[in-house]
């Protein structure tokens, strides 16, 4: 009896320790000191014909890069212990992937959090990057793209796709309330198909043609980057370099 008394006492807390943190929802994550989380992936081994990265970063500052000696290396600062990234990675034949995550849970005053990550110049990668809200720069000149996604909160972030392109890809961006800036390399076609509600679309160097906006390149060249952009009550930029 006192066994079964003791059972339904506890059952009675826990639901009540739910209802009450049910009802504070927006409870931010304390503000401390800043901490630097360093992260290198093993080397590029024989045999990895692609990789798979995913970053997601609820708020704040990302740089990432092309060009680097090993599948992902860089670092992440932040003052709100929670926000610590946590990473994860797998081979699975000849395939790799990454995945970069940090706590969905926003944080009080004075909250800081930055990320700085140089992607592998050797192997193809198909990246995925969530942003929530901040200021946010992809790099990817130096980076051999088979597929490009971003989701953007409300936050500003610069996709820049120029350099040396030798394979078609993907890109799929949904800018939501955010602001995206997409730069693509002139030498290639690049054909945009853009989803729009209230927001606004600005084309420098593409002209829209049944619907979709193309540069001149995009009906000869074997090169094509194919882009869906859909943008709720953000704004996207796209523009050829």
């Amino acid at each position: 009896m006192n066994r079964i008394r003791a059972s339904y006492v506890f059952f009675l807390f826990f639901a009540l320790l739910i209802g009450v943190t049910s009802c504070f929802p927006g409870v931010e994550l304390p503000v401390g000191s800043m901490e630097i989380y360093q992260y290198s992936s093993e080397e590029v081994q024989p045999g990895i014909e692609g990789l798979k990265v995913e970053l997601d970063i609820v708020q704040g500052e990302l740089l990432l890069s092309g060009g680097g000696e090993v599948l992902l290396e860089g670092a992440a600062s932040t003052n709100v212990k929670e926000w610590a990234p946590r990473v994860t990675s797998a081979t699975e034949g000849t395939q790799g992937s990454i995945s970069v995550r940090q706590l969905s849970q926003s944080a009080g005053e004075g909250a800081k959090n930055k990320w700085d990550y140089k992607l592998t110049k050797s192997v193809p990668v198909d990246l995925d990057v969530s942003f929530g809200a901040g200021m946010g720069i992809l790099n990817l000149q130096d980076v051999k793209l088979s597929s490009c996604s971003a989701s953007i909160g409300a936050g500003e972030l610069t996709v820049d796709l120029t350099g040396m392109r030798a394979e078609s890809f993907s890109v799929d961006v949904d800018a939501g309330a955010g602001e995206a800036i997409l730069i693509f390399p002139k030498d290639v076609g690049v054909r945009a198909d853009v989803s729009r509600g209230i927001g606004s679309i600005d084309a420098n160097g593409l002209t829209k043609v049944d619907g979709v906006y193309i540069n001149p390149e995009a009906k000869d060249s074997e090169v094509v980057i194919d882009v869906k952009v859909t943008v709720g009550v953000g704004q996207v930029t796209l523009s050829v370099k």
